[in-house]
C-alpha cells in the first residue's frame, strides 16, 4: 500500500476585484498537502525575437481525494507552479484499485 510522505504546498485560486471592479488574480493561504511525489512531463522552449520562453510541466501524484482547480498555485521544492485544468481522478477503475489522482502544473520562465 502506498503512503503519501512528501509535502507540496497548495494555494487555491481566489480572484477578487479592485476598487474599479476589475478582476484581480489572488490566491488563498497555502497549506501543506501530503503527496506521493511528482515527475516532469516535458519541457519545451519557444523563441521570439529577443525572448526565450521555457515551459516546465510537472505531474503531481497524490492520494485519492486530493483536490485542486485550474489556476491554483502549487509549490514543489520551493518552486511555484500553476495548475492547468482539473484533477485527473484515477480511482474509478474496474478492479477496485484506487491509485489516486494526477494534477498537472506548469511554470513559464522567460
Amino acid at each position: 500500500m502506498l503512503t503519501a510522505s512528501m509535502h507540496a504546498w497548495h494555494a487555491p485560486y481566489q480572484p477578487t476585484t479592485d476598487t474599479h471592479h476589475h478582476r484581480v488574480d489572488a490566491w488563498g493561504e497555502a497549506v501543506s498537502v501530503l503527496v506521493f511525489g511528482w515527475c516532469p512531463v516535458d519541457e519545451s522552449a519557444s523563441t521570439e525575437q529577443g525572448r526565450t520562453t521555457v515551459v516546465s510541466k510537472v505531474d503531481i501524484l497524490a492520494p485519492p481525494g486530493t483536490t485542486g482547480a485550474h489556476r491554483d498555485k502549487w509549490i514543489l521544492n520551493e518552486v511555484e507552479y500553476q495548475q492547468v485544468g482539473g484533477v485527473k481522478d484515477l480511482t474509478h477503475g474496474p478492479f477496485g484499485y484506487k491509485p489516486g489522482v494526477v494534477i498537472r502544473v506548469e511554470r513559464v520562465d522567460g
